[in-house]
């Protein structure tokens, strides 16, 4: 809440502005009903702090709205917090499923665990090669747990723990401690997660085929 005086030089001329500084929210969830449907269509773009809680948020909102089928949309998505990809999941798997788990170096496995629903809908999740981390773990629980398939193309491949270990106090090193693991134990570094129906799209594509694959499919269920 304090303010800072720019100045900017933009066509050769200078201008000032004062700014205020505040905590900035970018929004990483959206969703919409889809026309015509009782499908809700939401995609995340990524997986940083307050993702599960506005996720949620449409989630429900969605649901007020007619909502009995989803379409989970993970493509682009880079990952992020583990936390909040366990959060998103809990609104569509079953109660107390492990979402993710890895092994630390002195043999202790720690598992991340999802509050999951009673109630599940059907669901159809979307990747591509752009979506990493986190986002693979979602669309892994989906398929090992069979709640729906997953359409697009083999995603990235990054499923590793990074460990930061202060060197000094102007320094630090950033090392690998362990990699992720899906429901069933699959290690996704390296590996990525493959689709049950691989569906290509170029950004030359006139419509994306890859969404209205997921469409049908849904609307099938």
């Amino acid at each position: 809440d304090t303010s800072v005086d720019l100045v900017v030089r933009r066509d050769g001329e200078e201008q000032s502005f004062t700014v205020q500084r505040r905590q900035i929210h970018v929004p990483t969830v959206a969703g919409k009903m889809v026309d015509g449907t009782d499908v809700g269509y939401i995609r995340v773009a990524v997986f940083s702090d307050g993702t599960a809680d506005d996720f949620t948020k449409e989630f429900t909102k969605l649901c007020e709205q007619g909502m009995n089928k989803l379409i989970l949309d993970l493509r682009d998505n880079p990952g992020g917090i583990v936390e909040q990809a366990v959060g998103v999941a809990s609104n569509f798997v079953p109660p107390n499923s492990t979402i993710v788990s890895y092994t630390e170096q002195d043999g202790k496995v720690d598992q991340y665990t999802a509050q999951g629903t009673d109630d599940p809908i059907p669901i159809v999740v979307l990747v591509n090669e752009n979506s990493a981390s986190a986002s693979e773990i979602v669309a892994g629980a989906v398929q090992d747990m069979k709640l729906g398939p997953i359409v697009g193309v083999k995603t990235y491949g990054k499923g590793t723990v990074q460990g930061v270990f202060p060197v000094d106090s102007a320094s630090a090193v950033k090392v690998t401690v362990a990699k992720y693991r899906t429901t069933n134990g699959r290690e996704i570094d390296g590996v990525g997660i493959e689709p049950d129906v691989v569906v290509p799209l170029t950004p030359s594509d006139p419509e994306d085929s890859q969404f209205e694959k997921a469409l049908e499919i849904i609307q099938e269920k």
